[in-house]
């Protein structure tokens, strides 16, 4: 099925990415792509919900790698990363991601949430910075 990429609100503060069944690297660098483009259409800063729930596993091979690209080349209008749904194996991926990449890491803000209520009132609490 693969990765879904919409705006979540009608602000365009909010790109979600619907994680549907089966997907690829292929998939989610596609996914990555149309949501960067989205990004660039505004000139606010924009946050960004990945909904895992009704995704299959991560593939095998290189989530460090392609962690490691999104947050290097991201759009500098980037915000807040919210997983929902995530499972302990991602959660240690992402701290695995924390110390192996850690100047890189901090440049990111990420959040856990279980469903997409608590992901939005994450975003509600958070500090707007301008961007970069």
């Amino acid at each position: 099925m693969g990765i879904r990429v919409v705006w979540d609100d009608d602000e365009k503060t909010v790109v979600r990415h619907i994680y549907e069944g089966t997907w690829t690297w292929r998939d989610f660098r596609e996914a990555v792509h149309k949501a960067w483009a989205m990004m660039h259409t505004v000139d606010h800063t924009v946050d960004a919900i990945l909904d895992l729930r009704n995704g299959d596993v991560i593939p095998k091979g290189s989530a460090l790698y392609q962690a490691k690209y999104v947050v290097r080349h991201r759009p500098a209008n980037g915000g807040v990363i919210v997983f929902v749904g995530a499972s302990p194996f991602l959660k240690a991926l992402g701290r695995t991601f924390d110390r192996v990449y850690s100047v890189l890491a901090s440049k990111t803000v990420i959040f856990w949430a279980d469903d997409l209520e608590q992901a939005r009132e994450l975003l509600s609490m958070v500090e707007r910075i301008p961007p970069r």
